[in-house]
């Protein structure tokens, strides 16, 4: 029996066929953690492009911690709910951490030309 603060690690074959069902249901965190990985793949693979995608990026990072919470609430029957929503807040970070690292160097040569200008 596992305590509320173990992970089902068992039959996960089993625990991601009865994921694709609920999915498919349209159940809950099932669908949403399906749902962020897909948007966060997507982010990952083609970056900000259309403005369509721009707000479902940014909708999809609002919703992080609730979709997080919720898969943490069912982590007992089913572990990949939070398997998906921590690979998509991964796949998310890594993108943004490119962003802002593109963004200091602008910064910085905005400051080096500033400087040989004055």
């Amino acid at each position: 029996m596992l305590s509320n603060n173990d992970f089902n690690t068992k039959n996960l074959s089993d625990q991601f066929k009865k994921h694709i069902e609920l999915t498919k249901k349209k159940k809950g965190v099932y669908l949403l953690s399906t749902i962020s990985l897909t948007l966060s793949t997507a982010l990952f693979l083609w970056g900000f492009q259309q403005i369509l995608m721009n707000i479902l990026y940014l909708v999809n990072l609002s919703f992080f911690s609730l979709i997080f919470r919720d898969a943490w609430s069912v982590k007992n029957k089913n572990i990949i709910p939070i398997i998906a929503i921590t690979i998509s807040i991964l796949l998310t970070s890594s993108t943004l951490i490119d962003i802002l690292k593109a963004l200091d160097a602008f910064t910085s040569l905005g400051s080096t030309l500033q400087d040989m200008f004055d």
